[in-house]
Order: structure tokens, then C-alpha cells, then sequence
């Protein structure tokens, strides 16, 4: 994708740009916003450099006719350079507006990310949101023919904004997940153009363009969006080039070779292999097959083997074996490009054409990941990867786990399973899954030696929202040599007894760092504070990182990870006699503690005796988002491994504290000396997992960005009206106060009177499915209370009735009392969900009770 981005670039610009002279002045505008997507930035800003050059010193263009819109300043681009921000690019079109006349030109090419939502299409930028709303205003002014190249991830939306504009032509791509412009091209050269002159450049291109595609083995999928003088038209039926392989029946050997001349054409590029038994075999196979997958499925996998091969010396190695079959030309965009382990040793890449010809993949490595690249799949086609990755001893943590997944993100109609088993060694295998998993297998074998399973129909895992489940909703085979936790707490204390020695350098900074403080409690405080204030950063240090740094290390040299600092603070409490322990546990998720093996990925502090603390005290050294003594989201309700000298149990983690988590909102609107509109404000308070969510996101937005998050948090309440300011009242670094924030908005009495406050809340977004085979997860797993009070004076008459509802089971409790007096309507809301997690049995009695109470809010 890399050169294919920097050479379409260039070919369009080059191509279309070539002697030409029409108009009296012809600008060429280039807006290339990063925003996120690193690697259409960089290739962008290559391939730019190199049309600059060619329009420059080859095509008599002047400098001043280029505009170059970055995110920074480059001394190898034109001197016409301004930064990718939304005010300069808007003052820029406001320029250009006075000095453009009729019969002149203005080309820009958008690229970078853009999103559509409610408020339309808009492209980020450095500053602020480039809106499509704004372009239009800009170009609205001025007069010259507008042609915009939209190589954006939701160009297609822009189509909408600027319909209205007078000699403006948009190309765009009507799929948000592709930006690349050959198809547009396409598009543009077969249509008649008020300029003829244009349509010769571009044929140039599309040829140009076409020969890249077939060296560079890559197919257009893409469907153009064009909007000329107001109309719009999505263009399904061009085809930038013909089927590289003829999509015939395999039945007749006059059909089942390429086109003649397609075929000599792709010999001079690429080593296509002539069909032969084995093909034609494996194709037979997966057309008997693809009946039952075909019309609801864009691919399937014929046949998966996965061999793992389990030592006695703890190395492992794993094979994978997988032949997939290919429906439909949307199914083949996600065989383009196919990521495997990057340390993976590949023994068999290959795709094979409808007519059973084949060619070889092509392997790469970009950034860390190993990419597989096939040339041009497409509907009929079968993809066949087999490759083998070696774990050495030296990753493992003295014992071998692991798990195989079975399900792909296609169906598999048949999948084997086989692990050879390490000798004379404690091996635990099984085959897990979610008890509403419904799948078919057989185990043909499982001895001292091997272990062999065969599944048939396995479907992949489509999971709703919010979903949680204590076992796997995947259909995994799980191993493990571990016999029992103890083997893993001994394991580990081997790791950690050499990381705990204190020097009497660390002793002294302890004492000092604690000397202020007067209880047991306020001393972990302050070493908490300590450690939290430390850069987060991971070392690898022995055994599959699991081991950490040495307690001496982190004080010395101010960082560390969780492993780190969670050891830390309990060799420092330790240290001037505060016991503490060690303790494993699988933030956000849930750990299966009927099955001994790692399923950790953080890990805290446990204090048993602490004052104030009856229960034991829980702390997260790693956390710098929740005050000291509250546990962050993802450890609340989650099993901790605590590693008490050479014993292991575990214990659910509770809040240290009891602090509820709930969401207040005050709602006050007051009518203005306009009679047809109120003032409206409302205080948000945020208390425990909420708190943390919010303030976590606002720490790190910039000011533009806040505002943008304050505006969704009011549409939440009330929807489509326009947040005129916002204040966040808390201080965001005092994590020892609830979150407050002001919202304020105008809203007219028409919408007033139809607008019902709190049914478009988040908190409903739970409930909105008819039913669930899982459990539902509410809140991170916690407890949610939402409170709304409403204030409205001099409402309108749709607001004089009084209402009164109220509903409570074990696990839902709905209230709402409202009252009209003194020419004010009040109105409160209570909605709490007592349990954070709500299993699949229960959830339609708690969706009932919402549903009931949305009726009664009419």
C-alpha cells in the first residue's frame, strides 16, 4: 500500500496536469492532514514532494500556483507552505474567493481522516474540525470551476454539503474504509467535462494507472461517488479494468485458462503457475462445500489445521494450516493483505485462480508485523497459508499454557486440533467454551502423548455489546502443565525474592519519603504518590517480562510498570514494617479459576491489616487517575491471585471505600424575554467508575477537543441542540472531589415541548437489544445510579400534568416523581442498576422495566 499511494498520487496530479493551460489562472490546492493515520501521512507526504518536482521543472508550473496544507513546515517542499489547520485553510478559501474569476481553476485533493456523524462531514485538522459546512460556505464564494479529489475515509459525505455549489465536481469513494483514486479517475474520464481538454490527461491516467495495478498485483474494488453541478450519482457499474481470471465453471477446460492476452500481459510481471491436479482438487472441495456458507458469508475456511508440539525442555512450536474460499469480490478485500506472527517460519503462501492456475504470496515486514500479499483475489479464488513459529524455553515462565482459538473471522467447516503432549510431564488439555456456545466436535484422541479434536460448522463469535462472561466466549482448546495455582505462586516467588533486596541508601529515602506521616495508612500514601508520579514504562526483563525490576532500579532511575511498581510499594511497606503482598489479577476480564495457567495482565498491592481497613486494603500503584484509596476501573469485582509468602488464594477486589457510582445531571431552564426560548443549564456530577471515565478522557484533551466531548455529553440529554459554553468546575488533577461540569445550550419552546429528557440517555443504550445469549455487563461490572433533576419555569403547557412512576425488582429500581407549582415544573428521575453484571436469564425482566417506564414518560 505504501508505494501504491505514493504512485497514485503522483500519477493523478502528473497526468492530469501535463501541458495544461486552460483559464486564465489554475490553482492546485493540497490539504494532507495526519490525524492519527501515521502511514497515509507519511506516504502522502512523500509522493507530494515528488509532484511539486514534476509540476515544477517539468510542466511549467509556478510555485505560486501551489498551496501546500501540512502538519508541519518542510524545506524540501514549495514555498507556498501553511500548517493543516482548519482557521488558516478557511482564510486561505476566503482569499482565493476575491481573486478567482469564472473561467479560472481550483483543484484541491483532501487526504487524511475525516468522520461523518449528526453534524455532517468534517476532516480534522491540527485546530479544530474542518466541517463540510464550512468548506461549502467558503467555496460558495468563489466563482471558478471547483474540482475536489476526495481521498478521504468518509469522502462520500461531503457530497451532501456541497451539492447546492454551482461548478463544483466532487469524486469520492462511497465506502468510508477506502480512499484510493483510480476508480474516481475512471469515473471523471468517461464523463463528458465542460473542459475537453481535461478528458485526454485523464485517459492517460486511468492507463497509467491500470499498468501499476497489474505490476503491482493489486485490484480496484473501490466504487466511485461523483457530484457534478448538483447532481449526485453513485457509480457501480464502471470497471477500471476486466477479471484477471475468468470466473467460469471449472467443468470445461476452454474456460478454465485466463484470457489470452490478459494472461501474456501478467507473465511479463508475475510467476503464475499453470493449474494441476492438486488445485483443481482443493477447488472441487471447497465448491462442494460453499452452498451452506455463501449467502450470508463473504468467505469461509474449507479446512484449518493447527498442530501444537509441546517439549519437555518447555519450547514450543505451532503450526498453522488454512485454506480459504473466497464468495464474493467484497470477501476478497480481506485477503489482500493477511498479518501472521512476525517471527513465523512460512512454508506454504499461495492463492489459487477460479480456473486452478496459482500464485506464490508475497511475505513482508512492516513495523514488527509480518504481511502476506496476494495478487488480485477475487470471488472463486481459494487462499492457502501454512506456516510454523517456534517459542523458544527462554519465553516461558518455567511451565508451558497456552490456548488454540477455533473460531475465525469466517465459518470453518472443518477444523483439526492435534497437541503432542511433553513426556513424563503433568499436561492438562480442554476444551472450553460459553455454555450458550453452541458447536459440534469429537475427540478422537487424548492420551499421555497426544491430544486430537475435530470440529465441523464452527461459526465465528458475533458478540453484542457490553458483553461479559467468567469463561471464554471464544471455542478454545486450553493447555496447561501447571497442576495447580500453588505452582504458579511458587513459580513467581522465585522471580520476585531477588528483585526485593533494599540497599541502605533505599532505606534511608523510604524513611524520609514517610517521615511526615503518622499512621500505617497515610505512610502507603505516600509511597503510593511516589510510584504513580514514576513514567509508566515496560522492561523486559527475563522470562516473558514477568519478572520485575529491581526495587532499587525503580526508586533510582523513576520508572517502571505494574509488575514494577506493585512490587515496589509492597518491598517499601515491607521495608519500615507495613506487610503487604503481591497480587496477580485480569484487568477487565475475568479469570477462570477452575483452570491453573497465566491469564493475568496486571498486577496490584494487597494490604491485609491496614487502619481503617478491616477488610484489607486494595492499591494500584500503576493508576494516576483515581484518588488514593479508590480502586480504577477494571480491577472492582475482578479475582486477585495473592501471592502470601509460599501460599496462593484468591480474593474478589472490593472498593476500599464505599463510593457509589453515579451520574447527576441538574437540568435548569428559565424562559428568556423572547417567549419563544428558554436558557438551559446543566451540572453534570460524576462519582466512581464514571468520575474516573470522564476526568480520565478531559486530562488529556486539548480545549477544542473538550468542547467537542462537553457538546456529545449534552447531546446524550438533549439531542441536536447546540452547546453554547461549557465549564468544567473541578480541578482535573484533585482526584479527591466528585467531577462536576456546566453545560449551557438555548432551546426554542417547539422543541421543548417534544423533547424527553431522558430517553436518549447512555445508560438505556444497555437495554436496547431484545434479548442476549450472554451476560450483560453494566458500568464495568459495577452498580450505576443516574439521578436527573429537571427544573423548567414557566414551562410550556405539555409540562403541566404531574407523573408519578415507580418500579423496583432485585435488579432494576425506576423512579419518577414530577409536580408542577408556582410556575415551575419539577421533575426527578432515579434510575439504578443494583447489579453490575446482569445474566442472560434475567435480562428481559430487567428490559421490561425500562421498557415500562419509557411508556409511562409519554
Amino acid at each position: 500500500m505504501k508505494y501504491f499511494r505514493k504512485f497514485i498520487l503522483f500519477v493523478v496530479v502528473v497526468s492530469i496536469f501535463t501541458n495544461f493551460s486552460i483559464g486564465k489562472e489554475v490553482n492546485f490546492v493540497f490539504i494532507n492532514a495526519k490525524c492519527g493515520i501515521n502511514s497515509i501521512y507519511h506516504d502522502n507526504v512523500e509522493a507530494m514532494l515528488k509532484i511539486f518536482k514534476s509540476l515544477i521543472q517539468k510542466n511549467n508550473i509556478s510555485e505560486n500556483q501551489i498551496f501546500f496544507f501540512n502538519e508541519k513546515q518542510d524545506d524540501n517542499f514549495v514555498k507556498n507552505q501553511r500548517l493543516a489547520e482548519k482557521d488558516l485553510i478557511i482564510n486561505f478559501l476566503k482569499e482565493k474567493s476575491k481573486s478567482l474569476k469564472n473561467d479560472d481553476k481550483l483543484i484541491i485533493f483532501l487526504s487524511g481522516y475525516a468522520s461523518t456523524n449528526s453534524k455532517g462531514y468534517s476532516l480534522a485538522t491540527l485546530k479544530g474540525r474542518l466541517r463540510g459546512t464550512d468548506l461549502r460556505d467558503c467555496l460558495k464564494q468563489i466563482a471558478a470551476e471547483k474540482i475536489i479529489f476526495s481521498f478521504t475515509t468518509a469522502g462520500g459525505s461531503l457530497l451532501n454539503n456541497l451539492k447546492e455549489l454551482p461548478k463544483t465536481t466532487i469524486l469520492s469513494a462511497t465506502n468510508s474504509n477506502e480512499n484510493s483514486p483510480p476508480r474516481l479517475m475512471t469515473f471523471y474520464a468517461t464523463q463528458k467535462s465542460n473542459t475537453a481538454k481535461l478528458i485526454e490527461p485523464f485517459y492517460k491516467a486511468v492507463k497509467d494507472v491500470k499498468n501499476f495495478y497489474t505490476s503491482q498485483q493489486l485490484l480496484l474494488l473501490e466504487k466511485a461517488a461523483v457530484m457534478k453541478d448538483g447532481e449526485i450519482k453513485d457509480n457501480n457499474n464502471i470497471t477500471l479494468s476486466e477479471p484477471l481470471v475468468n470466473k467460469q465453471s471449472t467443468n470445461s477446460k476452454q474456460k478454465n485458462n485466463f484470457n489470452e492476452s490478459k494472461f501474456n500481459k501478467l507473465k511479463r510481471f508475475h510467476d503464475i503457475k499453470n493449474a494441476n491436479a492438486e488445485t483443481r482438487k482443493l477447488l472441487q472441495q471447497a465448491h462442494e462445500a460453499k452452498t451452506k456458507y455463501e449467502k450470508d458469508y463473504h468467505a469461509f475456511a474449507v479446512t484449518k489445521t493447527e498442530e501444537f508440539i509441546v517439549n519437555k525442555d518447555k519450547s514450543m512450536r505451532q503450526i498453522i494450516k488454512s485454506l480459504y474460499f473466497i464468495t464474493s469480490d467484497i470477501g476478497a478485500q480481506q485477503f489482500v493483505y493477511i498479518k501472521i506472527p512476525h517471527n513465523s517460519k512460512v512454508k506454504q503462501l499461495r492463492l489459487i485462480y477460479p480456473d486452478g492456475s496459482y500464485m506464490a504470496g508475497n511475505s513482508f515486514n512492516s513495523r514488527g508485523v509480518k504481511f502476506v500479499k496476494f495478487f488480485a483475489p477475487q470471488k472463486g479464488c481459494l487462499v492457502q497459508i501454512e506456516y510454523s513459529k517456534d517459542i523458544p524455553p527462554n519465553n516461558q515462565i518455567y511451565e508451558s499454557f497456552g490456548n488454540i482459538i477455533v473460531n475465525d473471522f469466517v465459518p470453518v467447516q472443518k477444523m483439526t486440533v492435534k497437541i503432542l503432549k511433553p513426556q513424563n510431564k503433568y499436561f492438562n488439555v480442554r476444551v472450553s467454551k460459553n455454555e450458550n456456545t453452541k458447536v459440534n466436535f469429537k475427540i478422537l484422541e487424548n492420551n499421555d502423548q497426544n491430544f486430537t479434536a475435530v470440529f465441523s460448522d464452527v461459526y465465528p463469535i458475533e458478540i453484542s455489546p457490553y458483553t461479559v462472561s467468567t469463561t471464554p466466549l471464544n471455542i478454545e482448546i486450553q493447555f496447561s502443565t501447571l497442576k495447580n495455582w500453588s505452582k504458579l505462586v511458587e513459580m513467581m516467588g522465585r522471580l520476585l525474592k531477588s528483585t526485593r533486596k533494599i540497599s541502605p541508601n533505599d532505606k534511608r529515602f523510604i524513611e524520609e519519603l514517610t517521615a511526615t506521616a503518622k499512621t500505617d495508612t497515610e505512610k502507603i500514601k505516600a509511597i503510593y504518590n511516589f510510584l504513580c508520579d514514576l513514567r509508566y514504562e515496560t522492561v523486559a526483563v527475563n522470562s516473558k517480562a514477568l519478572k520485575p525490576q529491581n526495587v532499587s532500579s525503580v526508586i533510582t532511575n523513576r520508572f517502571g510498570d505494574c509488575k514494577d511498581k506493585a512490587n515496589a510499594l509492597i518491598t517499601m511497606a515491607n521495608a519500615i514494617g507495613i506487610k503487604g503482598y503481591f497480587a496477580l489479577v485480569n484487568r477487565g476480564k475475568f479469570t477462570d479459576k477452575s483452570f491453573p495457567s497465566w491469564q493475568f495482565n496486571h498486577a496490584i498491592a494487597f494490604f491485609p491489616k491496614l487502619s481503617g481497613f478491616e477488610k484489607g486494603f486494595w492499591c494500584d500503584a500503576t493508576d494516576g487517575s483515581t484518588p488514593f484509596g479508590v480502586m480504577p476501573t477494571g480491577d472492582i469485582g475482578r479475582d486477585a491471585l495473592i501471592f502470601d509468602d509460599k501460599n496462593s488464594y484468591f480474593k474478589k477486589i472490593e472498593a476500599n471505600k464505599c463510593i457509589e457510582n453515579f451520574i447527576e445531571q441538574k437540568i435548569t431552564l428559565t424562559k428568556t424575554k423572547k417567549s419563544n426560548y428558554y436558557n438551559g443549564e446543566i451540572i453534570l456530577t460524576f462519582s466512581g467508575n464514571t468520575d474516573y471515565k470522564i476526568r480520565s478522557v478531559l486530562k488529556r484533551l486539548s480545549p477544542q477537543k473538550k468542547f467537542l466531548f462537553c457538546e456529545n455529553l449534552l447531546q446524550q440529554i438533549v439531542p441536536f441542540e447546540e452547546l453554547s459554553k461549557f465549564n468544567i468546575i473541578s480541578n482535573l488533577e484533585d482526584l479527591n472531589n466528585n467531577l462536576i461540569v456546566s453545560l449551557n445550550f438555548k432551546i426554542t419552546q417547539k422543541d421543548l415541548e417534544n423533547i424527553k429528557f431522558f430517553t436518549n440517555h447512555e445508560l438505556l443504550n444497555y437495554f436496547k437489544q431484545s434479548k442476549r445469549i450472554y451476560n450483560l455487563a453494566v458500568n464495568d461490572a459495577q452498580p450505576l445510579t443516574v439521578k436527573q433533576l429537571l427544573v423548567i419555569k414557566n414551562p410550556p403547557k405539555s409540562y403541566l400534568k404531574a407523573k408519578k412512576f415507580q418500579y423496583e425488582n432485585n435488579i432494576i429500581k425506576i423512579s419518577r416523581d414530577s409536580e408542577f407549582k408556582n410556575d415551575t415544573f419539577s421533575q426527578k428521575i432515579i434510575l439504578k442498576c443494583k447489579k453490575g453484571i446482569i445474566k442472560s436469564k434475567d435480562y428481559s425482566i430487567a428490559r421490561e422495566a425500562i421498557k415500562k417506564f419509557l411508556r409511562n414518560y409519554k
